[in-house]
């Protein structure tokens, strides 16, 4: 949407020179003479237009192989029991979100756009006596788990990945899935227009999330034979989308000043709901059908099965709303990318996929305990326990020492306690020798 501006106007500039010199030859006759005269800029054009082409091609490449060569992990997110938080919080948190995936101009040439996603997956039993297995992923590079969480934490401040037996994050490899069909939705109207808006007051937090309505589509989806999948992938644009996006809203609200109250309602809601840095976010079902009814459906059944999984998103009663894009000769491309999660490798030009941070916030806002207490995903078994500032924390008076080489094993890990020299007393929930 931006970046072709460059290469746009010196191709119009060479298209006009050419143009130019083929109108005036035919006036003068002399259309040897004429391009005698323009030749030589004629060909500096032809030479930069060469050079960025060049340019253009070397960086996709080097971005395409960078992509490729990502390191991509899995890693299982564990809901709080008790925490909720308010809208503008949500809101709040998903702006700095994509601030956090966001970097440089210089890493974005030569490793290309970074990324991440959530992704609610679903297993149905596959066997008498099993249930189903629901489970919140988030798939990133390793090194940026923990400023993902840190962002997150401003949520849900007791939200975690599971983690493995050393400590570190776990990786979680998803079910074994081939997806039949991908469905991808995108605005409907203008992208500067959110598809949802600041309901209710800014204080409040929402009942229901969009992200609770899918898991139960899924669940009645997996009653029927299918694995489901549904992907939010985030992609930051460049801080310049983010301007531009501004100075149209204002063009919009100078432009609806006029007599029709309804788009001026529009704007408003708009500019109240829009700010803050926008992304490219790709939001996708999959679905595979592991029983022998399940399998086999034609194309437009397996649409409208994953119309359903996206239409607690895509119902939306807003300023813009979201609609699907048939796919019926990517396909393919789209089932193929599905392990990875790989977005576009040019986003939407026509900027159908923009969204602003309440809108993101919108799609992956979890769902809260005390009204979803039956949702299958899996949260932490130990409540949260606030301690005041000022109880005194318990302190060893001497820190312990490295095992030597002869110390018990114990559980697999060596361990020694060295032991006070004099006798031991408690004060003030201090161990005092």
């Amino acid at each position: 949407m931006i970046a072709w501006r460059p290469i746009g106007a010196v191709v119009g500039l060479l298209g006009f020179l050419l143009l130019l010199v083929a109108l005036t030859g035919t006036v003068t006759g002399d259309m040897a003479g004429t391009w005698q005269e323009v030749s030589g800029s004629v060909y500096a054009l032809l030479a930069i237009v060469a050079v960025i082409a060049l340019g253009a091609t070397g960086m996709s490449v080097q971005r395409v192989r960078a992509r490729a060569a990502r390191e991509l992990w899995r890693y299982e997110i564990l809901l709080a029991q008790a925490d909720e938080a308010t809208h503008e919080e949500v809101w709040q948190a998903c702006d700095t979100l994509v601030k956090t995936v966001r970097t440089t101009l210089v890493s974005r040439v030569c490793s290309g756009q970074p990324w991440i996603a959530f992704e609610l997956w679903h297993d149905p039993p596959r066997q008498a006596g099993e249930t189903g297995n629901s489970k919140l992923l988030l798939l990133c590079e390793p090194m940026m788990v923990g400023r993902v969480l840190g962002t997150l934490r401003r949520i849900s401040p007791n939200i975690s990945v599971r983690a493995g037996s050393d400590g570190s994050p776990r990786r979680y490899e998803p079910p074994q899935f081939s997806p039949e069909h991908v469905l991808r939705v995108s605005k409907d109207r203008e992208w500067e227009l959110p598809i949802t808006g600041m309901k209710g007051a800014r204080g409040q937090s929402n009942a229901r999330s969009a992200m609770a309505s899918i898991i139960r589509a899924q669940q009645q989806l997996g009653r029927e034979g299918y694995v489901s999948c549904v992907r939010v992938c985030i992609m930051p644009c460049d801080g310049s989308v983010d301007r531009l996006a501004g100075s149209r809203l204002r063009r919009m609200a100078d432009r609806a000043g006029g007599p029709n109250a309804a788009v001026s309602a529009d704007i408003m809601q708009a500019q109240q709901a829009g700010g803050g840095s926008l992304s490219f976010v790709e939001l996708q079902a999959a679905v595979q059908g592991i029983t022998r009814d399940a399998q086999g459906r034609s194309f437009s059944d397996l649409q409208t099965l994953c119309q359903g999984l996206l239409s607690p998103a895509m119902s939306n009663a807003s300023v813009n709303t979201l609609t699907e894009r048939h796919m019926y000769l990517r396909q393919r491309m789209y089932q193929r990318r599905w392990a990875r999660a790989t977005p576009p490798l040019v986003p939407d030009q026509s900027g159908a996929t923009l969204m602003w941070p309440i809108e993101v916030a919108y799609l992956i806002e979890p769902a809260n305990l005390a009204s979803e207490f039956d949702l299958p995903i899996e949260r932490h078994t130990v409540p949260y326990l606030p301690v005041p500032p000022g109880l005194p924390r318990a302190t060893l008076s001497r820190p312990f020492e490295p095992p030597p080489e002869d110390a018990d094993d114990i559980g697999g890990f060596r361990i020694q306690i060295p032991a006070p020299d004099g006798p031991v007393e408690v004060l003030d929930g201090e161990i005092v020798a």
